[in-house]
């Protein structure tokens, strides 16, 4: 009965070795969530609006989820010392957090939407500069850049583990058998 355990893992060891799939890896479990995540925000970006933003006097932005894709934009201010103080020079200050929106009603919306990008220098006037910046990046474009990466992340991952797994293997039957005969001597 001595023997029990080790056969047990002779054969656990060989069953691993034979068919280590990726399910026995951590990492795929781990990065399915991000996947998940990606299609459900994919999914209610056809339907709905979801906005963060976060704004102090000279600084505005935004992040915004609709259309199948996630919008981002930058907005601030830059105010010379000499400039003339003036209504509607900065943004609302929100709270520490931001505020978030949400809204629906959206049919019509497109599921595969192109990146685009954009970046101005707006108005100039009497030492005031307004600034612009806008990122559209589709969701479509991060899940298709994100599934190679978990993918070859978790294949070298399930890789290293074989590896383990097969350097932990029990000797070759004829050492094994030398070995079990100087023992039986020994008795």
């Amino acid at each position: 009965m001595a023997w029990m355990p080790v056969r047990w893992k002779e054969a656990r060891r060989h069953k691993m070795k034979r068919g280590l799939s990726l399910r026995h890896v951590p990492l795929f479990w781990i990065g399915l969530l991000p996947v998940v995540i990606l299609l459900g925000a994919w999914g209610d970006s056809w339907r709905y609006s979801t906005r963060w933003t976060r704004s102090r006097p000279d600084a505005y932005v935004n992040a915004q989820l609709s259309g199948s894709a996630l919008h981002l934009s930058w907005h601030w201010v830059k105010v010379a010392a000499d400039a003339p103080e003036g209504p509607g020079l900065g943004f609302p200050t929100s709270n520490f957090f931001g505020e978030f929106a949400r809204r629906g009603g959206f049919r019509d919306a497109v599921k595969f939407p192109a990146f685009r990008s954009e970046g101005r220098r707006g108005d100039v006037a009497q030492g005031i500069v307004k600034y612009h910046e806008y990122r559209h990046v589709p969701l479509w474009a991060m899940l298709a850049g994100y599934l190679p990466l978990w993918a070859g992340l978790t294949w070298s991952q399930a890789r290293r583990k074989r590896r383990r797994i097969e350097a932990m293997e029990p000797p070759t039957d004829e050492f094994r058998e030398g070995h079990e005969q100087a023992r039986m001597h020994t008795d």
